[in-house]
């Protein structure tokens, strides 16, 4: 299996040479600062940064094997959306006032153009503007929302189909472009399922779960290896939450660790071939994160589903750097523990007044770390109102929570949409910021505990909609 899965590297790499050349200007960036983040090999993510000129001029060479996904970020905007193939230059000329600014000036040229700027046209919020998809679709009874999905969808590529036929038309009997539209065809399919497992956990009762999980889920669960479908970043991200879905403990609540401990049963149980391997992966990345943050109690156990993931990965390069991360993340546990003083920061509310840690000395805290963008975290924000009318009365505890969007205006534009109780901080710069890296945020939501005397309760702590657990803890600090 491990040669096939190099001779379909060296397949998809023969389609032209290795060099990639991406450049632009992409102006008024409050930070010069441009982060790529790739995965050549769909085995471990690799980040470049640049720092553009201060006319934001910027130059970076890639050597990817395989035509795919690039993200680009930079603390006021993001572009998960550049395309790069083999042997190819881009050009991109942009404003980077803001997100939305962005999107719309950005311009594409050079022999990679043609691809990108399909994927502008297709990222148009016309699709969402004409058929909207918001915290009232997941009110909807099964049936509803089922039809409500598959309508926006079928509006997306009606409405892409045009932009489509001009592609094919340019560069007729091109195996790239057909490549692309293909991996964007399985991307489309792909990016539907994330909503029935949103769908699945936010709205369907815990009996008719499985029955929903079984009807509009696992008909997706084919372990496909045409290297189409392993570039789409969808296809990929759908295994990753396939293997939380089908384990027998739930990744959040109190049995969190025994997710980690029998995941090797539940990868072996569900993936093969070269699925498993990519997934594995991606799975090492979230391990990781969490072993910055577990008690040493929970150390050993970690590390050896850690050490199955890698022997499952099977690549020494991903491997060495993975070892690498475990490093820095077990040093990173020495300001993370149990019983130490929490980290300190530096936060804003609306106004732009600065908070520190020391503005709530002797008092709790239950952080909560969200993101507009983030929909397991909006989804947590129902359950989080009803705790904090629970503990209003309590002087002693702080409801923090705190955004890590890129812009403020999609940070206060999440808070009149979705309205959260409690204090609400930004953390300027998004996971720019200091925050963010001081308290492992790395995946969202975050949720930590912190006592009356500055120091962590539990830097993992239960979601709001795991009442009993996080009512339990909150009591035991506070009296």
């Amino acid at each position: 299996m491990k040669y096939l899965f190099l001779l379909i590297l060296v397949s998809y790499a023969s389609i032209t040479g290795f060099t990639q050349e991406v450049s632009g200007t992409i102006s008024n960036m409050q930070n010069r600062q441009l982060v790529f983040v790739s995965n050549d090999t769909f085995l471990k993510a690799k980040y470049d940064t640049v720092y553009p000129d201060e006319q934001g001029r910027f130059l970076i060479k890639f050597n990817f094997r395989n035509p795919g996904y690039v993200a680009l970020w930079n603390i006021n905007f993001e572009g998960r959306d550049l395309y790069v193939v083999p042997g190819s230059d881009l050009r991109i000329d942009a404003d980077g006032t803001d997100n939305n600014t962005f999107l719309s000036t950005r311009k594409y040229s050079g022999s990679g153009a043609d691809i990108n700027n399909f994927i502008a046209n297709a990222a148009s919020p016309v699709f969402f503007q004409l058929h909207p998809i918001s915290l009232e679709t997941y009110k909807l009874d099964e049936d509803e929302f089922v039809s409500y999905i598959f309508r926006h969808y079928s509006l997306r590529d009606s409405l892409k189909s045009a932009w489509r036929s001009v592609l094919l038309k340019a560069r007729r009997n091109d195996r790239v472009i057909s490549d692309f539209i293909f991996t964007d065809s399985v991307s489309a399919v792909y990016d539907m399922t994330r909503y029935w497992y949103s769908y699945l956990n936010f709205s369907v009762k815990r009996d008719q779960r499985r029955a929903f999980f079984g009807k509009y889920i696992k008909p997706y669960a084919n372990p496909i290896e045409d290297p189409r479908f392993l570039a789409s970043p969808q296809y990929r991200w759908f295994w990753n939450r396939y293997v939380r879905q089908t384990s027998e403990y739930p990744i959040q609540g109190p049995q969190w660790m025994k997710y980690w401990i029998y995941l090797p049963q539940t990868i072996e149980k569900n993936l093969a071939g070269i699925v498993k391997r990519i997934t594995a992966g991606s799975l090492e990345e979230a391990l990781i994160s969490q072993y910055a943050t577990i008690p040493d109690s929970l150390s050993d156990a970690l590390l050896r589903t850690s050490d199955f993931l890698l022997q499952t990965i099977n690549e020494p390069n991903a491997i060495t750097a993975y070892r690498h991360d475990i490093v820095k993340a077990s040093e990173y546990r020495k300001i993370s523990r149990i019983g130490l003083p929490a980290p300190d920061f530096s936060l804003v509310d609306s106004t732009g007044k600065k908070y520190s840690l020391s503005n709530f000395k002797g008092k709790a805290i239950y952080l909560d770390v969200w993101a507009s963008w983030c929909g397991p975290c909006i989804e947590q924000f129902p359950a989080a109102n009803i705790l904090h009318e629970k503990f209003k009365e309590n002087k002693n505890l702080v409801f923090l929570t705190v955004s890590v969007d890129n812009a403020r205006k999609n940070w206060t534009k999440g808070l009149r949409l979705h309205s959260p109780l409690g204090m609400q901080l930004w953390a300027e710069g998004g996971f720019a910021n200091a925050f963010t890296r001081s308290y492992g945020s790395t995946g969202l939501p975050h949720y930590v505990v912190i006592d009356k005397e500055g120091k962590i309760v539990n830097f993992k702590a239960p979601r709001p909609v795991d009442e009993p657990a996080i009512s339990n803890l909150l009591n035991q600090i506070l009296n």
